[in-house]
């Protein structure tokens, strides 16, 4: 995340575009392994990217 962070790349997908890319197979999967892995929502995760931009 943090690359296409960098890239600018997140601004131009979806959430579950981007799950889909990661090989998840849905949106839930995707969202529960998201949060587990950087301790937010992707939503809340998103807002802050926003506001920091």
């Amino acid at each position: 995340m943090a690359q296409l962070e960098k890239e600018g790349v997140l601004q131009n997908f979806t959430m579950e575009a981007l799950a889909l890319q990661a090989g998840f197979a849905s949106r839930s999967g995707f969202y529960k392994a998201f949060n587990k892995a950087e301790g937010i929502t992707s939503k809340a995760y998103l807002a802050a990217i926003k506001n920091f931009l």
